[in-house]
Order: structure tokens, then sequence, then C-alpha cells
């Protein structure tokens, strides 16, 4: 710069708002819409693009709320250079400019998609226009992504409807697993936990981890159905992620006592469990108010057996009663309808490879609701092919309403005043792997809200090599020379 006669006059930052943009890093994308809505923010340093003025000229005319202000404006409507100010606020008609100005205080970097609140607070800064407040809380609840990503903020639906009490013994029951033991010298690594809904009798069965259905089923034939026989309901979780609240307590009991048997090594616990299933069954439930062995077997001391169930039924009503009022505080009654459009938690299914939980969706969807379960309180879903291994039925506290908006129109590279050619969709590479021939790809494309992960030829990738090298510049690693040849 030498060469150059010049002279530099020191500006405060608070004043320099228009920043030179060749100090500024290159952004391709959005960088149609995201220009407008900066010279929008600058129209009052710096000359806006003729395009976007005429357009603001144009809408003016048009949007009854700005038409007779635009013509003769007067307080606190202000006119300069056919641009119509509030306040000191520009504001902006209907129509694509609008949507920009949205999009972009909102899904942009910059925006970042926060709540309705903060965005609202930031748009209305530089601003404005009738019914800001209701048509930014409508595009902000109905966008797709938020409805994903966004954490529930209010209490989970469903009230707490507990089951009732059964009418006799070991008509229904519950059966549970604990895993994980030390492997005892008849190879016993798991507990299975089997408990009578309305006198809280329970056996516990030492097993395998590694049982099947069926041998589950010959270990309740041989220890339950003999004392027993068949129960009308059994009441079993489908994974072990999930537990109820009373097999959660009696996994908690019976651990608290085998800790205080079991020797130095430890694999000794199953020849206690005989002694402590005794020991739990004499004591006096806190849901009963009875031992189970009096309700069983009207022991201790001998009396009305049939007086002593009904006690146990009032009991356990009141007991469930109480449960419902201490977990509803934290949860308030909805309900949804087949053919109801919901988006599903993500909070217990399974990762996808290479994804964060933190960083995943919190929903996915929108699914419909195709049927509801007698409680009320659980819905079956219409799952995709993609989900075909989950069980499409799900608690209501996993679910949440979706919000569908049938007017939005996506704004991306399609700017409001020329129109571009649309980029190649936007792919994640995951890892790769190296073929006779090739490279293969692992790639997760968006399909219908719904992630999937596969491989792919490099030579099926041609219009994605920047997504490659990005990939290898990632892992530090440099790719062969011949995927960025010229063709």
């Amino acid at each position: 710069m030498q060469e150059f006669d010049y002279h530099i006059d020191y500006i405060k930052g608070k004043q320099n708002t228009v920043a030179d943009a060749l100090s500024r890093q290159y952004q391709e994308v959005h960088q149609t819409s995201a220009s407008v809505v900066k010279q929008l923010m600058a129209f009052t340093l710096v000359k806006a693009d003729e395009n976007i003025l005429k357009s603001l000229e144009r809408e003016y005319r048009k949007d009854p709320d700005f038409k007779n202000a635009f013509e003769t404006p007067t307080a606190p409507f202000s006119k300069n250079k056919n641009r119509l100010y509030f306040e000191n606020r520009l504001c902006i008609p209907k129509g694509k400019i609008r949507e920009i100005v949205l999009h972009d205080n909102h899904k942009s970097l910059f925006g970042a998609h926060r709540g309705f609140k903060k965005t609202l607070q930031y748009v209305r800064r530089h601003f404005y226009w009738p019914s800001m407040n209701k048509e930014l809380h409508e595009y902000i609840k109905t966008f797709p992504k938020c409805q994903e990503a966004k954490s529930l903020t209010q209490n989970k639906l469903g009230k707490f409807r507990p089951f009732p009490p059964p009418l006799k013994k070991w008509e229904q029951i519950s059966m549970d697993f604990i895993f994980d033991l030390p492997r005892t010298n008849t190879n016993k690594t798991a507990i299975l936990v089997v408990v009578d809904k309305l006198s809280k009798h329970m056996h516990f069965v030492p097993i395998e981890s590694n049982h099947t259905a069926k041998d589950t089923a010959e270990v309740f034939y041989n220890e339950i159905y003999k004392h027993h026989g068949l129960p009308r309901k059994i009441i079993s979780d489908r994974d072990t992620r999930f537990t109820n609240g009373q097999s959660e307590r009696a996994f908690r009991t019976l651990q608290e006592m085998l800790r205080c048997f079991v020797s130095y090594t430890q694999r000794d616990w199953s020849k206690h469990l005989p002694g402590l299933e005794f020991a739990y069954n004499n004591h006096i439930s806190d849901t009963t108010k009875q031992t189970p062995f009096f309700l069983e077997y009207g022991k201790h001391p001998l009396s009305n057996i049939r007086r002593a169930n009904e006690i146990a039924k009032l009991s356990i009503t009141a007991s469930n009663e109480r449960n419902a009022q201490q977990v509803n505080k934290h949860r308030r009654d909805h309900s949804f309808h087949v053919g109801d459009q919901v988006m599903l938690s993500t909070k217990n299914l399974p990762l996808k490879t290479g994804r964060s939980k933190k960083l995943s969706p919190k929903y996915i969807g929108p699914f419909e609701v195709i049927d509801i379960l007698a409680s009320g309180n659980a819905y079956k879903l219409q799952l995709p092919e993609k989900y075909q291994n989950l069980h499409p039925t799900f608690h209501i506290s996993l679910l949440k309403p979706y919000y569908n908006d049938q007017h939005r129109r996506t704004i991306g590279r399609e700017s409001a005043f020329q129109t571009e050619d649309k980029m190649p969709p936007t792919i994640d590479i995951i890892s790769h792997r190296n073929t006779q021939d090739s490279i293969d790809f692992l790639v997760s494309e968006n399909s219908g809200n719904i992630l999937q992960d596969k491989w792919i030829d490099e030579q099926d990738l041609p219009s994605h090599k920047p997504s490659i090298q990005r990939y290898f510049d990632s892992i530090t690693y440099y790719p062969p020379p011949s995927l960025f040849e010229d063709e």
C-alpha cells in the first residue's frame, strides 16, 4: 500500500456499523437472502440494492397496512428515500421480503432457531409490521426443524392412570429381570422376579442372562405355575431400559438384602434367595398394610382372608391415588385422536452410526396415530419401514402434537429478486472403506424426516465432491487424487 497516497481516519467501533465486506468471511449458503436482510438493516447507512428499493416501494403500495402511510406519512410513521419507517424501524410489507426477514432472523446461523421471545426481541429491534407477534409465533411454532430439535418445556402429556387392583390373587402378575450379576457355580447370572399385583407376594428365581422366551416360559411353569396356576394378565417390560415403579422398589430392596449376605467373591448370591424371599414376604407392605404371607395364606395370625383381601384392595387403591396425585403435579392432561399427526421423542430410540445423542433431534416425525390403547395413555403409530424393528406403541409422555403449516414456503437459495440454479442436496459422510477398484462412503441422507445410512460407491457421488473433500479434511486424511481429477 506504500505506492498509494492515502489518509486514515479513526472510526469508533460502535459507529463503524457497516464494516468492509472484504474483511468478512464469505458465506455461500443462503447468501442472497441473508444479504437482503443485512441491506434492510443498514438502509439508513449505505446505498441498498436498487431491486430491493423498487420491491419495497411496490409492496408498500399494495399492502393495505402501509399504503396510506406511504402516500402520506404521519407520526409515528416517517418516510426517507421511498422507505417507510415506524419509530425509526423499517416497515416490512407483506410478501417475499417479510418471508426472508422471518427466515433469516430465525433459521439462519445468526438467528440460530431461538425461541419466540428471543426472536421477537431481535426482529422488533430493526423492523415493524402489524401483527408481528402473531405471525412470528405461528412461524416458529410450525417450523419443522424446531419441532424436531427443541426440548418440551411444558409438563409431560398424559395423566398417571394406575392399573385397578385385581379381584383375585395371582390373577395379575408382573415379571421383570435383574441382570449382570456375578456368575454362580451353577452358571446363574440373573434373577427372575415375579410379583402378584394383589398380595405383593414375590418369587425370586435364579436364571441365566441369555434365557430365551421359551426358557423363561419353562422356568415360569416349573416355579410359578405349579403353585398359583395360570394368570389372566402378565405385565412385563419390552426392554431392560424400561421398568415400572413396583419392580424398581423390589429390585432395590432385594439388592440391599443381597449385599448384606454375599461373600467377598459375590458368587454365592443364589443360595441366599430362598431365605430372602421368605423374609420379603413376611414383612408388611407399605401399599397393602399387610404381609404378603398373610394375604396369601391367612396366617400371622389366622384371620378372615376375604376381609384381608378387601383391606388390601382398598389400600392399593389409596396408594395408587396418592401416587397419581404426586406424579400428576408435573403432568398435564391431553389426548390424541386417530388420524392426528404427532412427533415422537428420540429419548429411547437407538442412535444412528456416528451420531451424538446430544446433537441428535429430540423428536422425529410426524407420524400418524392409528390406534389408542384402552388405558388412553398409549398410542399406536404408523411407522415407516425404516422403523419396522420398533414396537409401534408409545406412551403419551413420549409424544407431542405436530403443527403443520400448509402455506409455508421454503426459503433457501431462492431469492425474491433473482433465480439461481439449485445446488445438489447436502449429504453427511460418516465413514469410508477401500474396495478393490474404488472407495465406498457411508452416507447419511434425510428422506422424509428419516435419517438413513447406506454405503455408496464414489462413482455414484459425482456432484458431492465438496462433501467428500470436507470429510477427508475432517479426518486429516488426504483423498485419493482420482476423486478430484478433472473429467
